[in-house]
This record gives structure tokens, sequence and C-alpha cells, in this order.
């Protein structure tokens, strides 16, 4: 039978998947890879790290060092990626598409189920479109939003079969397709093909179910023989998860997860969703969706239990379904009285609020990262081989995580990476803070207040310790501090500066000042008693004929000891050695004060340091 749709139902639809586009593109590049991730690029063999991998490269890397994983992501992965490149934008493009060919095929099995009731189309593909857990996974380097598009096209393709036996083996094989291809991106995904699995027995007591049963076993029984060569990673990589036992879930946990999944399906607003999925219980084909949401859900809670994981992101195959139910509730309450826009829009505003919201990201999935690329990208023009990296690990975060993504952005590998839980004691904790810094002069510490630091005032207590103060902080927002440590050696030659009365001031060179990219970095210690607000110093950086090029002037630290990190530009000069100077002053007045060198050179300019640009 054709549909007839009107040119108002292509309209809602090009807005609705304005939409996903809309988002998708916004983020597609919006933050940086994070672990997960990274193990996407390494398991499709992106080039990355090294030369491209083939089928069976992938498939022998995937089985060996993560075989908790399943290849097909990877090998589609590869495909893309070897076609239009390795950023993070071009990768996570991939999971755009499939989001909007899901999109396109849940709206097309809304049809199909409730009998070409348009409304109810437009209003379930609004609803997958309006909720975050889809969006979110439409920019990411992930398997899940290709899930929910193979997902939808077996409910869709198995639900043709089975109103319409006699159709061609072109269903068929689609049905045998979308299976294969959906268990071989995701072991969870086998919840969905199980249910698929359930509804096929169940029409054998259905009046006519029986019809074209024997094909549809055949289409159905080959994803299964299709895992069998991988069977046995799977279940290796099963009773690894196991063994680790990331989550213990009792009868409590169980439900803790039902709930978080239609939290975050609904994007905070379960309520709203309750009151779509209450209205929808007399629909058209509401039956057999609640049927099969309700089937899937047993699985999957049953699947976590086993696995001992408790990850909402593995559910992402039931939201076509919670989909079409919502779908069915909105165009329920229209037909009541309740505009379906303004009940749309309600839905939607939600997901457009949270999305990129890290505490729900945090919800979605356990293990959100920190923004390491964003760190990366603030700290580089700033950091040399000399200063030490360390990295404070808030709670809720695993250090090995963070550590494989900030090495692939900073190009560093002696990061130090402390957190107290593989610490184990406070000790511990301050042994590996203090070999952090062990013969450096400098340090920069990166921490994101994303996730509670309980032990990040020690941190800076310790290095304190070990004489390392504040010098500079890059940034400090909700989601990073970048902050730069000095050594302050009192012992060491100064430039010494006598002041009014008794006051005196000691200026340390803490380190040698060294170019770094297109800027000079100056790190400088204060000890001394010189009044605040009453005196301040300047960089002054001369070429060979002593015109003034850069400089930097500022006051003094409060007294006692403090630590300053300076950044003069020297991009675009000429050839030829620069010399940096010296200066204290009286801000009021403008009168130099005379001080002595390390060298025992006296003068109200004295030499800090000489630079050759080649």
């Amino acid at each position: 039978m054709r549909i007839r749709l009107t040119a108002q139902f292509w309209a809602w639809i090009v807005v609705i998947f304005a939409l996903i586009i809309g988002v998708g593109v916004v983020n597609l590049d919006a933050d940086g890879w994070w672990y997960d991730e990274w193990w996407s690029l390494y398991n499709a063999g992106a080039t990355l790290f090294g030369d491209a991998l083939s089928p069976a490269q992938i498939l022998t890397r995937v089985a060996t060092e993560d075989p908790a994983q399943m290849p097909g992501y990877p090998l589609v992965l590869a495909a893309w990626g070897n076609a239009v490149g390795w950023t993070e934008l071009a990768g996570r493009a991939l999971s755009l598409l499939a989001g909007l060919l899901a999109a396109a095929v849940t709206c097309r099995f809304a049809l199909a189920i409730t009998r070409h009731d348009a409304l109810t189309a437009l209003c379930a593909t609004a609803v997958m479109a309006g909720s975050a857990w889809f969006l979110y996974f439409t920019h990411e380097l992930r398997a899940f939003s290709l899930v929910t598009l193979c997902a939808v096209t077996l409910l869709y393709g198995y639900w043709r079969i089975a109103q319409r036996p006699h159709l061609g083996w072109g269903a068929y094989i689609i049905v045998a397709g979308a299976g294969s291809a959906l268990i071989y991106l995701h072991p969870f995904a086998l919840a969905l093909y199980a249910t698929v699995g359930v509804w096929h027995i169940a029409r054998l007591f259905t009046r006519g179910g029986r019809a074209g049963w024997i094909r549809a076993s055949a289409a159905l029984a080959f994803p299964a023989l299709a895992l069998i060569p991988w069977l046995p990673v799977l279940l290796g990589g099963t009773a690894a998860i196991r063994d680790v036992e990331r989550a213990r879930l009792d009868a409590a946990g169980l439900f803790a997860l039902v709930a978080v999944g239609g939290y975050v399906f609904s994007s905070t607003v379960t309520p709203l969703f309750g009151l779509f999925a209450a209205f929808s219980l007399r629909a058209r084909g509401a039956r057999l969706a609640w049927a099969l949401a309700l089937v899937l859900i047993g699985l999957l809670l049953g699947a976590y239990g086993f696995a001992r994981v408790s990850e909402i992101r593995y559910s992402i195959a039931i939201v076509p379904l919670l989909a079409l139910i919502g779908g069915m509730g909105v165009a329920a309450l229209h037909r009541r009285g309740i505009p379906a826009p303004l009940l749309l829009a309600l839905w939607i505003a939600p997901a457009l609020i949270v999305d990129g919201d890290p505490r729900f990201g945090q919800v979605m999935q356990n293990t959100y990262p920190q923004p390491n690329r964003e760190m990366a990208r603030i700290l580089r023009p700033y950091l040399s081989e000399r200063a030490a990296v360390i990295v404070y690990v808030g709670t809720g975060l695993r250090p090995e995580q963070q550590q494989t993504v900030l090495v692939q952005y900073l190009e560093r590998v002696d990061m130090a990476l402390i957190d107290m839980e593989s610490a184990g004691s406070i000790p511990a904790f301050a042994n590996r803070v203090h070999a952090a810094v062990e013969g450096r002069d400098y340090a920069w510490m990166l921490y994101s207040p994303l996730f509670e630091g309980r032990e990040y005032a020690l941190t800076d207590y310790l290095l304190r310790e070990r004489d390392f103060f504040r010098c500079r902080t890059l940034v400090s927002d909700p989601r990073m501090e970048i902050t730069a440590y000095g050594r302050l050696n009192r012992d060491a030659p100064a430039f010494r500066y006598a002041l009014v009365g008794d006051t005196a001031l000691s200026i340390h060179g803490i380190g040698t000042p060294e170019r770094v990219g297109d800027r000079a970095l100056v790190w400088l210690g204060f000890s001394g008693d010189a009044p605040a607000g009453q005196y301040s110093f300047g960089l002054h950086l001369t070429d060979a004929n002593g015109n003034l090029i850069a400089q930097h002037d500022e006051g003094l630290p409060a007294p006692g000891d403090a630590c300053r990190l300076f950044d003069l530009p020297i991009s675009g000069l000429p050839q030829g050695a620069y010399m940096l100077r010296l200066i204290v002053y009286d801000w009021r007045t403008g009168t130099r004060w005379n001080g002595t060198a390390p060298d025992g050179t006296t003068g109200d300019s004295l030499p800090l340091a000489v630079f050759t640009l080649p």
C-alpha cells in the first residue's frame, strides 16, 4: 500500500533532522577524544598510531588487545577514517550520519507499526531527536549510534516479514544483515537480537503467525551462526569483565539502572516521559512496542547483572522503542486537545539545555573524562621539557584513562598522575608528589574541578614542602585549572635590593629563562619584606643596540616568599642576541632602585639573561 504523506509532514521532518544535524555539527569538534574514543581509533588502526591496518589485522588487534569489544565498529570506522580522515570532527561525523539514518528508519518503523499514522510517526521521530541520550552519541566516536541504527532496522525489517511473510528475499536479507551487524557492534546489542527472537517465537502462538515462520527463522539464525567464529573471544572478554566486577548489582541497583535510563532518555524530565508513556497505552501498535520494550529491559538487566557493569549507555538499543512509545503518547495527547508542538517543545528544550553539560554526561556514562584536549591546548605553548607535569586526578576518574589521551595531546610520556585511590595512603600519595618534582625547578599542575578534589589542597601543601610556590594560573574555571609552580632556592645567588629603611628584597632566577615557541619564559622567585602596593618591577628585553623590544611590569608580590612566571613575545624578531634586564622601582615616583646581581654587577638595570635567536 502506498503511503501518502503531505508537504506539511515533510516540512516537519526537515525541522527534526535540522535539529539532529545542528546539535551534532556543533559538538563534533567541541571536545577532544577521551579514553574509549582513543581505543576506538586504536582498534580501527587509525594512522595516528602508525600504518593503516588490514581487516584481518583489525580483527587480531581487537581479539588480543581489547577482547571485551566487538570488531564491527572498528572495521566500519577504519573504512570511514581512511576515506575522510582521523580528526575528531571527521571521525565523529560517522556517528552523526548513523544517527540521522536511525531517526529516518524510526520514522518509517513508526509509520508501519501504526498503520500509516503520520502524526505518531512525526512525534516518535521528534521524541527520538529530542532525547539527550540519542543526541549525545551522535557526536561520540563510539559504536552506539550505529547500534541504534541497526537495532531499529532489525525491528522494522522483522515487523515487515511478520506482517507480510511472502515478501521477497530482500526483506529477509535485511533482517539477517541488520542482525549480524548489530551483534558485531556491541555485546549488549545481543539483548535486542534476543528480544526479536522472543517476538519470533511468540508468533507461533498467534493467529496466522506461523506463515513464513521457517524463512524468518533462517534469517534470524544467520546472525547467530555468524557470531560463532567470534564466540570464544566474546566469552573470554566477558569473563575478564566479570573478574574486574565493575559494579555489584542487587535488585535495588538494577532498579536504579532503569531509573537512570528514563532520566537520560528524557533529558532529566522523567515525569514528562511518564505522561507520554501512560497515554500511549491505547494507541495502535502500543501493545507490540510495550511488549518489546519490557522484554528488552528484562534482558538488559540480566546482561548487566551477569557482566557486573552498570554503564547505561550499553542499553542504547532501546531508544527507538522508547521513542515510539513516547511518540504514541504525544499523538494521543494532541488528539485530546494538547498541541503536539507544545509537548514536543517541552520535551526538546531540556535536551538542548543539558547537551554538553558535564554533570549530565557523568550520569550518562560512568567514565566521563576531564577536558584533556582543552588542557593540552592551553598548556602546550608554555610547556618545555624541563618542566614537570602533574595531573591531579579527582575522585571518580581512573588515572590510566586520562594519561592515555593526555600523552596523545601533550606529546609527553613523563607525566605524573596523582590520585589517592591507587596510592592507598597519605604517605604513598606524598611520595608520588615529591617524586614528580624531584630534580625539577618548575612544574605544571592540571586539575578538573568537574571531579571532586579531596586531596587537591594537600597536593598544593606537599609542593610547598619542597619549596614549590604557585607562580601563575593559566586558567581557572569550572572545567579546568592549570597552575605553574616554581622552586624557590633561598640559598642560591640572587638579585638583591636594599629599599627604604631596613626593607630588603631578593629576586631569584628559577632555572634559566628559555624560549618556548614564540615566547620567552622567565620564572622568578621573590623573598623579602617589601611592603605591598609600593614597589614594582619590570622585565625589559633589549636588542644589541639597547633598544627596548618588549617589556613586562607589575607590582611586587606581598611580603614573604612568592613565585611568578612571565612570558615575553619574541616571534618575528630578527636574528641576533637580545638582553633581558631586571628593574625594580617605586611606581609612584618612577624612581629606580640600585641592586646587586649574582655576579656582583650593580646598577638600576641588571642583566638577567641573554637570548640568541637563530
